[in-house]
């Protein structure tokens, strides 16, 4: 395991620090790509977190024909990974608390690159409900919180936190989602009152996913 993460560190050096054309030359940058994709779909939680933050700094790239292969390739998987998360309810350990957490991160780098390149207008408020119903769909509700693990409601708390840190720094696309969704944001106010009343709330009912449109295309990312 520690070779393969080692693996995926060189692999991201040697793209970064590579002649232009010794990686767009070649089939060099699309086997990488590929790489990573398999990572994140099959590799083992540890393996997986160390991927996950070497596409993130891919993504940073100032060469578009660096980052946006990843973009395109790789930030789907991680809405995959989120998804999965949300429907079982449950993280186990510190490896894949962490996962979702950069999963997280990397979907905010994604917003503030959308603000930088000038793409406000529809693109952001995709990805912005993406993002949103990725993190309200990870929230327990005042009954069910309780019995989630400890880990599960670290990235409760965590959540309603991005959530809260995010809103602002987008605020014309963040309202547009929430009044375009009112069971997010039903499910939100839930989730922020259940932090409140971990200790004090009878817990018993397993909470229901809004239906949401999750999926969205990344080839036209600019």
């Amino acid at each position: 395991m520690v070779l393969w993460e080692n693996v995926v560190t060189l692999v991201t050096l040697f793209i970064m620090q590579a002649p232009k054309g010794c990686i767009s030359k070649t089939h060099l940058l699309d086997e990488s790509v590929q790489l990573f994709v398999s990572v994140i779909q099959e590799g083992q939680p540890k393996l997986r977190l160390s991927a996950i933050k070497c596409v993130e700094s891919l993504i940073k790239s100032d060469e578009d024909a660096i980052s946006r292969p990843f973009i395109v390739a790789c930030v789907p998987e991680l809405i995959s990974l989120l998804e999965t998360a949300s429907s079982t309810h449950k993280v186990n350990n510190e490896i894949e608390l962490s996962v979702c957490k950069e999963s997280i991160s990397v979907l905010e780098l994604i917003l503030s690159l959308m603000v930088k390149n000038k793409d406000a207008g529809a693109g952001l408020n995709g990805m912005m409900a993406v993002y949103i119903a990725m993190l309200v769909n990870l929230l327990y509700d005042s009954t069910t919180l309780g019995k989630a693990n400890s880990f599960s409601r670290t990235l409760h708390e965590h959540c309603i936190q991005r959530l809260t840190a995010t809103g602002p720094l987008f605020p014309d696309a963040f309202k547009s989602c929430m009044a375009a969704s009112p069971a997010l944001k039903a499910k939100l106010t839930e989730g922020i009152k259940a932090n409140a009343a971990i200790r004090k709330t009878p817990k018993s009912a397993t909470p229901v996913q809004p239906q949401i449109k999750l999926k969205m295309n990344f080839s036209n990312f600019k």
